[in-house]
């Protein structure tokens, strides 16, 4: 079975920060395949990822997770827009719109719905993401460059992946 395919705005936040293909498969196998579902990729999650991706000898580079890592801070440094939280009425909810509902002969409720995209569907993630991002870019540009520039003394998640063989072999 074949991971979603990643929607536009992670095309783009990845076309523009230059992230591998292994890396954007490991992303959409994760289900981060949208920017909404990005954002909500916990620290713990992130790990999974690499390590997974280690686990099947396609390890991610040092830079690919650095790169993913300033991301994440940025898609989880946007403000949440206000409309989250406020609930549309009208039996609206999730996207579907009951049109009728009618008991056949047989005694089963038959429905038909409507399936619609609600505006604003990204609850999490501002309407002018894109503009932000491209006004951002140039920090997250320096803050990848500095964190590359910093030597450790350990690489926590390096050491870990060494011992990969523990847990995958």
């Amino acid at each position: 079975i074949e991971p979603p395919k990643f929607h536009r705005d992670m095309r783009l936040i990845c076309d523009v920060f230059r992230i591998s293909e292994r890396t954007r498969y490991a992303l959409r196998r994760f289900d981060a395949a949208r920017l909404e579902d990005f954002s909500l990729m916990t620290d713990e999650d992130f790990a999974d990822m690499v390590v997974a991706q280690a686990c099947i000898d396609k390890p991610l580079p040092p830079l690919q997770q650095r790169k993913l890592s300033i991301l994440l801070s940025w898609v989880r440094s946007l403000p949440m827009p206000a409309a989250v939280g406020e609930a549309e009425t009208k039996d609206k909810t999730d996207g579907f719109e009951l049109k009728e509902l009618k008991l056949e002969n047989d005694g089963i409720f038959k429905a038909s719905y409507k399936a619609r995209q609600k505006k604003g569907d990204n609850m999490y993630i501002p309407s002018d993401w894109e503009k932000r991002f491209y006004e951002d870019l140039p920090r997250l540009r320096r803050e990848l460059q500095q964190m590359g520039g910093k030597r450790p003394v350990s690489n926590w998640a390096t050491e870990f992946l060494s011992l990969r063989w523990l847990f995958c072999g």
